[in-house]
């Protein structure tokens, strides 16, 4: 490695701010320029395509924040510290977030793998009362040992066929949901009229469970970060969980409580491993029979229902609204006809079936990209740089 060189990580990469336009000045919203923020790429996905939220040209010059041009990266930096992604398109982002982009001993490609096993390391920095911050002068404590441009190019490439794996999957899965909530939309929401509550055909089992002092046990844990904004749950492998959680069943769907304008809604199969339990900022939620399982997931993932629940929350600020079980179980809804049921379990459970294979091979690649990367970043593992003719 001797043909390796140490920098400190401000030293490859120029590091830029972003900022939000009035949310009072209407004119400023609604554009098309895409405007970033961590709930459009805190999903572990290399890319980002699209975000919630856009901006005008009035609102961009009328205010801090900045486009990133397509093969940057952004990085989370103020309350979820850390997540990273690259851009597929020009974006704006929020202040909340930084905008990276390699200077020209390194290349864009190289720096998302480069920074991505610096994460922790980052994460560690962070300082800050309510929020954890990562700062510029966080990047100037980073070191790294880079290598000549050649091997950066064979590095990223390597590890770019596996997220590119992963990204076509995720896409495929994007897919198939998509056309199950097509169907749905047509035959349960249209021109149809609600004629009971979700209470009719589901109930909400929050089963406590106490994990203080069984430290002989081992937990599986799905938990979502304290007031972040993530759009997946984190599943964690944990021996003692020092506090009371919620018990995971079979064929339930989990329900953030949690800042319920983000639609957070996971399918959690009959495959559920022991033990399983979840954060108490979930509603645990089972069909009363199994045949509604699907027709439930694919309603609450509706966009109506996220609007309903966001209204019907309560609390002291934005940031800490949640939704009760009673809002859930009174959710009023079409009562399906068993025929109908039937038709649309036929459609869904395949496309689902592959979701879940999908998700399966995912994690599979995402595990061999995170070993090799740490290896092949840290030159634990080299690559064979082919001379040029």
């Amino acid at each position: 490695m001797s043909e390796w060189k140490q920098y400190r990580l401000s030293d490859i990469v120029d590091i830029i701010g972003g900022g939000t336009p009035k949310t009072s000045v209407p004119a400023y919203w609604g554009g098309d320029i895409p405007w970033l923020s961590v709930v459009d790429f805190n999903n572990d996905n290399r890319y980002v395509y699209t975000a919630e939220k856009s901006i005008t040209q009035m609102g961009l010059a009328n205010s801090s924040t900045r486009v990133l041009k397509k093969g940057c990266l952004i990085i989370s930096a103020r309350g979820t510290v850390g997540a990273l992604a690259q851009l597929n398109s020009d974006m704006a982002f929020n202040q909340s977030c930084y905008g990276l982009n390699a200077k020209e001993n390194t290349t864009n490609d190289f720096l998302y793998y480069l920074v991505k096993d610096c994460i922790r390391q980052l994460q560690q920095q962070a300082t800050g009362g309510v929020f954890d911050t990562i700062v510029r002068e966080t990047f100037e404590n980073i070191v790294i040992n880079l290598p000549p441009i050649p091997e950066q190019h064979d590095i990223a490439s390597m590890l770019s066929s596996l997220d590119d794996k992963i990204d076509l999957l995720h896409r495929q899965n994007k897919t198939s949901e998509e056309l199950a909530q097509v169907y749905f939309s047509q035959w349960f929401v249209e021109g149809v009229t609600r004629n009971g509550s979700l209470s009719d055909i589901a109930s909400i089992v929050n089963n406590s469970i106490s994990t203080k002092n069984r430290a002989t046990e081992f937990f599986f844990q799905h938990s979502i970060p304290a007031y972040d904004e993530g759009m997946i749950p984190i599943q964690e492998c944990g021996g003692v969980i020092l506090s009371n959680k919620f018990e995971v069943l079979p064929n339930v769907i989990l329900v953030s409580k949690l800042n319920p304008q983000f639609s957070r809604i996971w399918r959690i199969g009959s495959d559920v491993k022991p033990n399983s339990v979840c954060s108490t900022e979930f509603q645990v939620v089972k069909a009363k029979e199994d045949r509604h399982y699907n027709y439930i997931y694919f309603l609450l993932k509706q966009k109506e229902v996220t609007e309903h629940f966001a209204m019907s929350a309560s609390g002291t600020s934005g940031s800490h609204q949640r939704i009760t079980p009673s809002d859930i179980l009174n959710l009023e809804i079409v009562l399906p006809e068993n025929v109908l049921i039937k038709k649309f379990n036929e459609i869904c459970d395949p496309l689902l079936k592959r979701v879940d294979i999908n998700k399966a091979q995912m994690q599979v690649l995402r595990r061999l990209r995170d070993t090799l990367l740490s290896k092949l970043i840290n030159g634990e593992v080299r690559v064979k740089v082919e001379e040029k003719k």
